[in-house]
């Protein structure tokens, strides 16, 4: 599945493939890891907005769990 993370504050966009089954957090941190996020980004002050669904998910729920899909757009705030 591929979907689209946009950070404003940084204007970071990027399409991101994973698997419907991993973990939202879990992303962020391979992300940070790999130094495509800042190593300083604090997952716990994060928040995710789904642009699709026009609310706040939860980052520590799959994808598949909070029915995102192919194509959604998400925000780290």
């Amino acid at each position: 599945m591929i979907y689209t993370l946009c950070w404003e504050e940084n204007n970071f966009v990027r399409d991101i493939k994973v698997n419907r089954a991993q973990k939202i957090a879990e992303t962020i941190t391979v992300l940070k890891d790999g130094s495509i996020l800042p190593p300083d980004l604090d997952i716990e002050k994060i928040r995710i907005f789904s642009k699709r669904k026009g609310e706040y998910i939860n980052k520590k729920a799959s994808y598949e769990q909070e029915e995102i899909f192919q194509g959604d757009i998400l925000y780290i705030r």
